[in-house]
């Protein structure tokens, strides 16, 4: 019987020249998944949240204090790999950082190579929600965190 995995992950976004970007960090951890680019985020702990699990892995990860007032909930997705069956709970993160490695939202990139197979659905709705006008997109914030 394949056992499941339920995962919490944060999306920091930001526009470079009216481009939106996201960060994306280099796995190093050993298995199946090592050297791949992925969003930060971990497994979530038994009796922990999703939000509360996406807080502890951004601090851990990158450092990052995040407040649950700055995490909406983006999507959830489920992929099956051949041992396991992976829940993502994938939260936008609303708030300014500074962080290195950022990469375009672009469904053609070459690095879209070199991410875990369950972040392929994440990536087509990004592209969907940050398209190629900020001003759609910042319509869309807005309403995720209730704001004029």
């Amino acid at each position: 019987m394949k056992k499941f995995l339920l995962v919490s992950l944060g999306i920091f976004y930001k526009y470079v020249n009216g481009v939106p970007h996201v960060f994306l960090q280099k796995r190093e951890a050993e298995g199946t998944l090592k050297g791949k680019l992925e969003f930060p985020g971990g497994k979530i702990k038994l009796g922990e949240s999703p939000v509360d699990a996406v807080i502890r892995e951004l601090k851990e990860e990158v450092n990052i204090d995040v407040d649950a007032k700055d995490v909406a909930l983006f999507k959830m997705a489920q992929h099956e790999y051949p041992e396991t069956n992976v829940i993502l709970y994938s939260y936008v993160i609303k708030k300014s950082v500074d962080l290195k490695d950022w990469y375009p939202v672009d469904l053609n990139a070459d690095y879209l190579n070199n991410i875990p197979e369950a972040n392929h659905e994440i990536f087509k709705d990004l592209e969907k929600f940050f398209g190629k006008d900020e001003t759609k997109f910042r319509s869309f914030e807005n309403s995720l965190w209730h704001t004029s």
